[in-house]
């Protein structure tokens, strides 16, 4: 991974990333990116300039809280999956990321720092990673099928809401300003940009992914 494509990583909740995933090239996309970011995180006008204090500023948003949480709990691989299923999918299912099978070695630096983005965008909401990484043997474990959170989602939940409506209704304002914004869709019917889950499917949680991602754009993203 290049220091080009770690910048566009760090600001991939603003959109950075989004059609042309983490390629390295510094254009129009990442200006846009740093203007979103001064918006909306430092509360300054935006200009665009990546001065020193918003290159600190980005990288202020990183949590060691999430990162903390962020291995599998199964208690049966090193917390991010044994490399099962290479070039496998799902039975029945087509051949798309959706459905791949594969136990990515991490969580893609993309959705990790969108996660972060979304913590530091909405301060209010005072985010904990309710889930990070799970294998196949975690799957087995609790019954599921999925494969989005073998290194492409995560779950974040805002406490500072009680559960149920309180939290439900702050959930949807949140999914609803990012897709506002551009930076995200809801649902996953646009190649190369980040996903939200539905209210249907995580009513009060935020779940985020990449699964939308040209597969190189995956792997480039893996640290």
């Amino acid at each position: 991974m290049t220091e080009t494509q770690l910048k566009q990583i760090k600001l991939a909740a603003f959109g950075a990333c989004n059609k042309y995933g983490p390629d390295g090239a510094l254009g129009g996309a990442y200006t846009n990116a740093i203007k979103l970011f001064q918006e909306k995180v430092m509360g300054v006008d935006p200009d665009g300039v990546e001065t020193p204090q918003v290159t600190n500023a980005i990288d202020d948003m990183y949590r060691n809280d999430f990162v903390d949480n962020m291995p599998c709990k199964c208690g049966r691989c090193p917390g991010f999956g044994n490399g099962a299923k290479e070039g496998e999918y799902r039975d029945g299912k087509p051949h798309i990321e959706a459905y791949y099978q594969y136990e990515y070695p991490s969580i893609s630096l993309m959705t990790q720092w969108a996660s972060f983005g979304i913590a530091a965008m909405f301060p209010e909401g005072k985010w904990y990673l309710t889930c990070g990484y799970r294998c196949h043997e975690d799957n087995k474990i609790h019954g599921r099928s999925s494969t989005n959170h073998m290194g492409k989602a995560i779950d974040i939940c805002p406490i500072a809401y009680e559960s149920g409506e309180p939290r439900a209704e702050y959930c949807d304002y949140v999914r609803k300003e990012l897709v506002a914004m551009g930076t995200f869709q809801n649902g996953w019917a646009e190649s190369n940009k980040l996903a939200l889950e539905p209210s249907k499917i995580a009513p009060t949680w935020v779940h985020l992914d990449c699964r939308q991602f040209a597969r190189k754009h995956i792997l480039a993203a893996m640290g």
